[in-house]
């Protein structure tokens, strides 16, 4: 020791050494090493990391460490326990120090990113978004540690057809006993998926027709089955044809051309050529009538025609099956009635039948056939005039009687009444005809009104031929049935 002094009211009085020596002991500082932890990334471990500080004597040469930290387990958590032991120190300073060998401290685990992937099923077309995850993966999973990646919502973009289309799935969760030391890089994940066309189906109506002779046909409606419910889809278009152009019922009817139109179409295949319905093709209304005819009681029966009223525009009589037949039948009894020279005079109904079509609905209307009276005469001495040629004119004496002779027949009888029949004449005008220069000097017998003789079998009128010569008349018979004898031309003298 140096620098000794001595200080007092009575220092003055003393001498004292400046120096002296003496021993003493130095003891060992207890030093305290303390332990921070360091918050780490799981990873599957317990060890830790921590930092070590002491409160050593200022400006004293050392350096702390440990052999080993570790947290009490691996899993996440927040102020987890951390045990430090192997505590050591050194340095030049080291051995003027005592210290602990363990230490105690907290830190934190933080769960470790992990990332999630998923494929999505590609799909036919159903008007939705929705797609289905077929398979979730995890990566950056440790070991042998129990996680998984399950649940999620899966979406396309759009609803559209499309190949390699973005799906964005949400909302997955991480689940399995490690599943709480992890957390996702992303909350949302992205692959491509597909979305294919889907076939829509259409269909069609057409409309019944009668028979035309075509096998065209008239589609009536378009619609469309199997599509997207409130998809804008429409089918247009097309033409239609019968698979003949005969008539029956439910026919097969084949439509091409038809395409499907609508904001939606492009989500669809196109449909396929040729789709087919069934419709009617009705027999056509075809009328058969019988022409109608006449003849003249005696003659020969006339040849019995028909007309037609519906065939399409090509067709005729030899469209059809069968041969026309006609028969006459009374109009009263309705009774088969032979035609020929004894057929008594009257009107008759032609009756046509014997023809058939698939392809026509024949209605067959009745003709009618009217056999006239026949009128024969006027006898000798009275000279007719033939139909058509010049007029043979019969010389009588003016204001004289002159007997007219005919016979009327119904069929090959003849008739005996005079019911319905008239006698009567006309003046004409004296042309340049034929004069008979007889003069016609028979007697008339009776009155001069018309009567039957039986005894002569004919029908006789006394005519009182007018007075005043040269004078030209026509004498004209009208029976029952309207005919007429209109031939006979007379001049007075």
């Amino acid at each position: 020791m140096s620098g000794i002094s001595i200080s007092g009211a009575d220092a003055a009085n003393y001498t004292f050494n400046t120096t002296a020596s003496t021993t003493a002991a130095i003891t060992a500082r207890a030093l305290t090493v303390s332990a921070a932890g360091v918050n780490k990334v799981y990873d599957g471990t317990t060890v830790a990391s921590v930092t070590l500080s002491d409160n050593r004597v200022a400006g004293d040469l050392l350096t702390d460490a440990s052999t080993a930290a570790s947290f009490a387990d691996k899993n996440v958590g927040t102020a987890k326990p951390v045990s430090v032991t192997g505590i050591s120190i050194s340095g030049a300073d080291a051995a003027n120090y005592t210290f602990n060998t363990t230490a105690s401290t907290t830190a934190d685990i933080t769960p470790k990113a992990v990332s999630g992937a998923f494929t999505a099923v590609d799909k036919v077309y159903d008007g939705t978004k929705n797609a289905t995850i077929t398979s979730r993966t995890l990566s950056g999973v440790l070991g042998t540690d129990s996680v998984s990646l399950t649940g999620g919502t899966a979406l396309f973009g759009t609803k559209q057809i499309g190949t390699n289309k973005t799906v964005t799935a949400t909302g997955f969760t991480i689940t399995g006993l490690d599943a709480g030391n992890y957390t996702p890089a992303s909350t949302t994940l992205t692959t491509l998926a597909s979305i294919f066309k889907k076939n829509a189906q259409g269909g069609f109506t057409v409309a019944n027709k009668a028979y035309d002779g075509t096998n065209a046909a008239t589609i009536t409606s378009r619609t469309v089955s199997d599509a997207v419910p409130g998809d804008d889809l429409t089918i247009s278009g097309g033409t239609a044809t019968f698979d003949s152009s005969n008539a029956g019922t439910g026919k097969i009817v084949t439509a091409n051309g038809l395409t499907l139109g609508g904001l939606d179409a492009g989500n669809y295949y196109n449909l396929p050529g040729t789709l087919t319905a069934t419709a009617n093709i009705t027999p056509k209304p075809l009328t058969v009538t019988a022409d109608s005819k006449s003849m003249v009681s005696g003659g020969s029966a006339p040849t019995f025609t028909a007309g037609y009223s519906g065939f399409v525009s090509g067709e005729g009589p030899s469209n059809l099956l069968g041969t026309l037949a006609f028969q006459v039948r009374d109009q009263v009894t309705n009774a088969v009635v032979a035609v020929g020279p004894s057929t008594p005079a009257g009107k008759y109904d032609i009756v046509p039948s014997g023809l058939s079509s698939a392809n026509y609905a024949i209605n067959f209307v009745n003709g009618a056939l009217t056999v006239n009276l026949r009128i024969e005469g006027f006898y000798s001495p009275v000279d007719m005039t033939a139909p058509g040629g010049t007029r043979v004119y019969n010389l009588v004496k003016a204001g004289s009687t002159v007997p007219l002779k005919f016979r009327v027949y119904t069929g090959t009888n003849q008739v005996t009444g005079t019911t319905g029949m008239s006698v009567s004449y006309s003046a004409v005008a004296c042309d340049t005809g034929v004069i008979d220069p007889d003069v016609i000097t028979a007697t008339a017998t009776g009155g001069t009104g018309l009567r039957y003789s039986s005894t002569d079998g004919q029908f006789i009128f006394n005519w009182a031929t007018p007075s005043g010569a040269s004078k030209c008349y026509q004498m004209m018979v009208t029976v029952s049935d309207a005919t007429t004898l209109q031939g006979a031309y007379f001049k007075t003298k």
